[in-house]
């Protein structure tokens, strides 16, 4: 079945990558990650996630994929007992909200 998945979500990535479809292929890489966690494939998780983050972080919508990814990685260091990492991770979703005349910071919703 993971052997499956894998195969679905690489073509997936493929054809998001022919068409140069930056959201598709950030989700492809996003699930490539989650089957990487099921499969406990450490070096996979934490690169799928990585690189779903950055296609993430060059969409207009980037909160959307971005902030789960974040959180997913996040909680993959705190199980590797790997805090600084973690820290890392969490505090990049803090973000600073500017609104009549105040600025101030708050964390990104999951």
């Amino acid at each position: 079945m993971l052997d499956e998945c894998k195969a679905y979500y690489r073509r997936f990535y493929q054809i998001a990558e022919t068409r140069c479809d930056t959201l598709r292929m950030a989700h492809a890489s996003q699930r490539m990650g989650l089957v990487s966690t099921i499969e406990n494939n450490i070096d996979s998780i934490i690169f799928y996630y990585k690189q779903a983050i950055s296609f993430g972080q060059q969409l207009p919508q980037k909160a959307d994929i971005v902030t789960v990814t974040k959180a997913n990685l996040c909680d993959i260091y705190i199980q590797l007992e790997e805090f600084d990492e973690a820290a890392k991770e969490f505090e990049s979703r803090l973000i600073t909200i500017v609104g009549d005349g105040q600025e101030f910071s708050a964390y990104e919703l999951l």
